[in-house]
């Protein structure tokens, strides 16, 4: 895995890098993203123990940080930063900043990237505990800018679409009729199943990205 997820940087003869993480090194991201694939590599790696947005900042500058590793909380705190505060610091060292843990929105990934250098990437990342984190990536070298997806399967990773029922794999799928009838009518009980879509303009989420459903139940039961 630390292979895998380093490879790119060496595909693109990028030269060795600088790293800001903000998670504890025990988490699996830790390992997998920071201690066994950047150090692997030979990039430095600075550790922050509590994320303080300035002080982010500044350590940067300090240390030339290249790629900085965060969560959607972080790049909400980025977002809502005053452009004054931005300019008191050199981020030119900056190339790309990773994001993962939840869906980082288009509108959160325009509003950074108006306040950092131009030419920074800003790309999500997707990954699991059951597959030693990274499974996917954002790559905008390959990919539009600001997509708001998770991207697609990085480098030594590959996928299958399989029937859970057969454990046969899927070749041609009607997926319209897979996903409402097959996925939601046929899999749930009579209660769950779908009988109704609503659009909204907005998801409700907490400070860390997390949907709240609390308030999703209660917007359904207003219009009842």
């Amino acid at each position: 895995m630390s292979l895998m997820v380093s490879v790119d940087q060496d595909r693109h003869n990028e030269p060795l890098n600088m790293f800001l993480y903000l998670l504890p090194m025990f988490h699996v991201a830790g390992l997998s993203l920071i201690c066994y694939s950047q150090l692997r590599r030979g990039n430095a790696v600075v550790s922050m123990e509590k994320f303080k947005l300035e002080k982010a900042l500044r350590v940067v500058e300090t240390y030339g940080v290249t790629h900085p590793l965060v969560v959607l909380s972080v790049m909400i705190a980025l977002a809502k930063q005053s452009v004054a505060v931005w300019k008191l610091y050199d981020l030119s060292s900056l190339k790309q900043i990773l994001c993962g843990g939840a869906l980082l929105g288009r509108n959160v990934m325009k509003k950074v990237a108006q306040s950092i250098p131009a030419g920074v990437a800003i790309n999500q990342i997707y990954g699991t505990i059951e597959t030693c984190e990274l499974v996917s990536l954002e790559n905008t070298r390959e990919e539009s800018r600001f997509s708001g997806l998770s991207g697609t399967l990085i480098t030594g990773i590959e996928s299958r679409i399989i029937s859970v029922e057969t454990l046969k794999l899927f070749h041609q799928i009607n997926w319209e009729r897979f996903v409402f009838e097959d996925l939601i009518q046929c899999k749930v009980a009579p209660f769950k199943r779908l009988r109704r879509v609503s659009f909204l303009s907005s998801i409700p989420k907490s400070a860390s990205g997390k949907i709240l459903r609390r308030e999703l139940v209660q917007k359904v039961r207003s219009k009842i």
